[in-house]
């Protein structure tokens, strides 16, 4: 049985202005999503405008699929993303569409667009299982190369091609239900997947704030001309910096490492696009480190520690006593060890008991 563990054991840190002087357009935004939202989800904003910029640059591209309980907030962000930003750069499609309805925004998504869901519980809750897997399918093939073809046994054809991103709300809840189903797809390859869980504090603050916040606005309407889509490549220098990120970011998230390292150098592209920046700096590293927390699933935060020391070589014994657990839990260990292999994040060598 799968053990899960009190949120409490996921820190999310403060995010520092001095280390984002670079920056001036992630720094208003964060003030902005703190002070109408909370702390805590004021990085998610960030990164899924990331995301819309991500659509207008060349790849690695990156899409993020957004995972808390219900009612914490993620629609109310996709929401405010959407306003933000200019209309050219997104598309709405909320949460009750399929593969064959995607069609009548073809000219659209040929125009490289980030594609919102809204609500992907719905979305999956109202799909058959051969609907779904078809979805998935097609979302992965057109996020990854930039074009879906399909003909079905009536002879209708979608045909849809585009340099697209992603963002896909979906609930801890559904997540669980479904993320093996993503995974085997590859659609959570595709992107990153950040997760995050209210306090009981935080929700008794948003309840207050909400009425009083809900007319506010950011300063600005972000335009195509108001980002840099012609970002330079990474330099050599930061390329062993990515190279060690992706690798605790692979067993964090139990992604594979190259998918990981390709999220990581499209985040950092996206954050210099972001702010009309040609050239890349430590500020977008640093925004790297900002999101790695949000990568633990809460409600099971001990499968990245034991990949990590699993890597290391440690006995099921050894993991065990660092993890404080007895010996009974060598099954729930052997078990995220075999997941991790088969998702090629550890080496099948690497069996030690």
């Amino acid at each position: 049985m799968t053990v899960y563990r009190c949120v409490r054991e996921v820190r999310y840190p403060k995010w520092d202005p001095d280390k984002l002087e670079n920056s001036p357009v992630t720094v208003e935004l964060l003030k902005f999503a703190e002070k109408k939202f909370l702390r805590k989800v004021a990085i998610i904003l960030v990164l899924e405008c990331l995301a819309m910029v991500s659509c207008k640059l060349g790849w690695p591209r990156f899409g993020i699929n957004v995972v808390a309980p219900t009612r914490q907030m993620k629609s109310y962000i996709s929401d405010e993303l959407m306003m933000i930003f200019d209309k050219i750069f997104w598309l709405d499609i909320r949460s009750d569409f399929t593969t064959h309805s995607l069609q009548k925004y073809r000219d659209i998504i040929r125009n490289n667009v980030c594609i919102v869901v809204n609500d992907g519980t719905i979305l999956l809750a109202s799909l058959t299982k051969r609907q779904k897997n078809r979805l998935f399918g097609a979302l992965a093939e057109l996020f990854s190369d930039g074009r879906y073809v399909n003909q079905n046994f009536k002879g209708i054809v979608v045909d849809l091609e585009g340099q697209v991103t992603l963002i896909f709300n979906l609930t801890s809840e559904a997540f669980k239900n479904y993320k093996d189903r993503m995974l085997g797809l590859t659609f959570l390859e595709r992107g990153v997947t950040v997760h995050f869980v209210l306090s009981e504090h935080e929700k008794k603050i948003w309840v207050r704030k909400q009425e009083k916040t809900k007319g506010m606005k950011f300063c600005r309407k972000i335009k195509l001309d108001d980002i840099e889509t012609d970002v330079e490549e990474i330099p050599s220098i930061y390329l062993s910096w990515i190279e060690l990120q992706a690798k605790k970011w692979s067993h964090l998230s139990l992604r594979s490492f190259i998918g990981c390292q390709d999220v990581i150098k499209a985040i950092v592209r996206a954050h210099a696009a972001l702010n009309n920046r040609k050239h890349l700096c430590l500020d977008d590293l640093y925004f790297v480190c900002l999101v790695r927390p949000y990568l633990i699933n809460p409600f099971n935060p001990l499968e990245g520690r034991i990949v990590r020391l699993k890597a290391q070589g440690l006995s099921n014994a050894e993991i065990c006593r660092r993890l404080g657990k007895t010996r009974g839990y060598s099954t729930q260990i052997e078990r995220v060890s075999e997941k991790a292999r088969l998702r090629g994040i550890l080496p099948l060598e690497n069996e030690n008991n």
